[in-house]
């Protein structure tokens, strides 16, 4: 593999081999590949006695193990999380691994569990397409939809998951924010580039409308650097009425269109801020003449019926989900949706 892809300008460093054992024929590997590729580092798992290793890396470390390895400044080698996060459904805890990646230099982060989801496009009889995954062929025993868990599906379309990993990747982080005096620091988290390729603007806004709206400052911001700005003059504030929720937002664009996006002003990264968060009053409606409010329940054949004024809830006692809810008259939930984790 290395004779093979060592023209590859994207590959960083060889690792040995992924979730396996340690001896002698790894060392062997090691020192070829130092010795035929000078130019780029070795990697492997330290608790597999990573000793031919430039890079050690362990996998899915929990966020107090990851802190002190950070802390432990006896090891020289850095640190890479080879899986810190799997795909499957939203993946979680990505701002706090975040936050100790950037606290402890000798952490350079780590990898999800993985890019794209391998479904198997098929077609139904009236040629619509969808993507299968184990089971689907009648093939047994088989993972499921273990085989799905990307941050982008199989036709590529993105999914939530990707947007959260986006945000905690943000090139261009924004702290500290006084709402009396308007201001906010921006910090820069680019290793070797200023902002001047990217533009801010920001918006005052309620769910009816926005109320202002202007340019944000990003200018002389070097690589790493923070800086204190203004966003609004906060004598304007007095203005808005507090009978409302308003909110700050903030996006930061590319000023001009890149090569691989399809769009001109692509976003970067963005922040938001509750300037005012409107009191919520509670009515109560007072009872009808033979409505007390009251909820009765029946069984019948294993399917538990809640009915109240105007609605009816059915709940699957087999199963045990939500597997019918009906109000005034209108059949909301047709069918139960089971529990997948």
């Amino acid at each position: 593999m290395v004779r093979r892809d060592k023209n590859h300008p994207s590959i960083l460093f060889w690792s040995l081999g992924n979730e396996s054992g340690f001896g002698s024929s790894f060392v062997a590997s090691g020192r070829f590949i130092k010795e035929y590729d000078p130019t780029r580092l070795v990697h492997y798992e330290e608790d597999r006695d990573a000793s031919i290793a430039d890079v050690y890396s362990t996998m899915y470390t929990r966020h107090k193990a990851l802190e002190n390895l950070g802390r432990d400044t006896a090891k020289k080698k850095p640190h890479v999380v080879c899986e810190y996060a799997h795909a499957m459904g939203d993946p979680g805890g990505l701002k706090e691994y975040w936050e100790i990646f950037e606290r402890y230099p000798r952490l350079q982060g780590g990898f999800i569990w993985e890019w794209v989801d391998h479904g198997i496009k098929n077609m139904t009889a009236t040629a619509k397409a969808y993507y299968t995954y184990g089971g689907d062929y009648g093939d047994y025993p088989n993972s499921g939809a273990f085989c799905c868990d990307g941050l982008i599906q199989a036709d590529r379309r993105p999914t939530p998951g990707i947007l959260q990993v986006k945000k905690v990747m943000e090139p261009v982080k924004f702290i500290d924010f006084d709402k009396t005096t308007g201001e906010i620091t921006v910090c820069n988290k680019y290793d070797f580039t200023d902002l001047s390729h990217l533009e801010g603007t920001f918006k005052i806004h309620t769910l009816q409308g926005i109320l202002l709206e202007g340019e944000v400052d990003l200018s002389e911001i070097a690589p790493h650097g923070c800086k204190r700005i203004t966003v609004y003059d906060s004598a304007e504030s007095g203005a808005w009425c507090d009978e409302q929720d308003i909110w700050l937002t903030i996006k930061v664009c590319y000023k001009e269109k890149q090569i691989w996006s399809e769009e001109a002003h692509h976003e970067v990264a963005f922040h938001q801020e509750c300037l005012n968060k409107a009191a919520r009053e509670t009515v109560k409606e007072p009872a009808d003449n033979g409505s007390s409010g009251e909820l009765h329940m029946v069984e019948k054949s294993g399917i538990i019926y809640v009915e109240g004024r105007n609605f009816t809830a059915e709940f699957d006692r087999v199963h045990g989900y939500l597997s019918g809810y009906t109000l005034n008259g209108e059949r909301l939930i047709c069918k139960g949706l089971g529990l997948n984790f």
